[in-house]
């Protein structure tokens, strides 16, 4: 729902989602006009409002320009690189591998080196 051009979602018993990330399917075409439905998760602030372009949940996720959560990519962030699981949340310290290319991470969540994954 949007109200004074701030987008809002309420479950489906009519609360109000506030901190805490929600899905919202979507129907959409594919690249061979499949049609196909499409799950997308976004983020609340304190106030319920969805966020865009910021780190979210105490800087475990970030809501990218759209919206809609950094999830099973590697997501540029002020000149960094950063690598974000299946979840949505900031893989630190770690690796972890998306279409078979293995990314290894820092602390931050930044990615330090790339491979093929064997």
């Amino acid at each position: 729902m949007t109200i004074n051009g701030n987008k809002y979602y309420f479950n489906y018993e009519h609360n109000l989602i506030k901190n805490d990330t929600y899905d919202i399917e979507t129907k959409e075409y594919d690249e061979d006009g499949q049609y196909q439905v499409v799950t997308k998760t976004y983020y609340a602030d304190s106030k319920g409002k969805r966020v865009y372009n910021q780190w979210v949940n105490d800087s475990k996720m970030y809501a990218k320009a759209d919206g809609t959560l950094a999830k099973e990519e590697v997501f540029t962030i002020n000149g960094n690189d950063y690598l974000f699981d299946s979840s949505g949340y900031l893989v630190t310290d770690s690796s972890y591998t998306i279409d078979d290319v293995t990314y290894y991470t820092n602390s931050k969540g930044i990615v330090t080196s790339e491979g093929d994954a064997d």
